[in-house]
């Protein structure tokens, strides 16, 4: 599992979820709390070993974490990856798993990159046609919007805002209205 992107000095908590393989795998705790070695990039020597403690074994069951501080003095260093390899013994057979993360410096082609790949999903964002999105929730950017491109009507003291069919109904309120305003019945903006 990545773990993501970290920067020296910052704390990343892992865990471990172990299994009973003699009982079709169901959650159990270990004989002996999970241990982790930590590697730099391909290096054999671990820079940091340790071992897992049990997380909320009252509700739990074979859920271990640790949390590990990525200090310069530990031997972590900026543009390196690491990987975290976990081995737990349950019913005396021997699992592992592994997570990796990276330490800071992004270069500049990646952000390049990054930044581009976030401009093209901003522009179809900004592009989508609104007939494909549904499921909204009533407080959406979606429903936000509609009052601004879709139909919006009064009928009696109600205001309705429709969805992009500009008939059926988004949402409604009550309209407030102040004597000797001028009045507002409608706007429809495809017209």
């Amino acid at each position: 599992m990545y773990l993501g992107r970290w920067s020296i000095n910052d704390y990343v908590t892992f865990c471990v979820n172990t299994h009973d393989p003699t009982n079709s795998g169901a959650a159990s705790d270990a004989d002996s709390v999970p241990t982790y070695r930590v590697y730099e990039d391909e290096t054999a020597t671990p820079i940091a070993t340790g071992s897992m403690a049990l997380l909320d074994a009252g509700n739990t069951v074979g859920f271990y974490s640790e949390r590990i501080q990525l200090t310069a003095a530990s031997g972590f260093e900026a543009g390196k990856s690491y990987t975290i390899y976990i081995t737990a013994t349950v019913s005396s057979i021997v699992g592992t798993t592994q997570h990796t993360l990276q330490i800071g410096n992004v270069d500049a082609n990646v952000a390049d990159m990054d930044a581009a790949i976030a401009t093209e999903i901003a522009d179809e964002i900004l592009k989508r046609d609104w007939t494909s999105v549904s499921g909204e929730a009533a407080r959406s950017m979606l429903n936000a919007l509609r009052s601004l491109r879709n139909r919006v009507y009064i009928s009696g003291s109600t205001f309705i805002v429709c969805e992009e069919d500009d008939s059926t109904v988004a949402y409604s309120g009550p309209v407030t209205t102040t004597p000797g305003a001028d009045p507002v019945t409608g706007f429809d903006p495809s017209t």
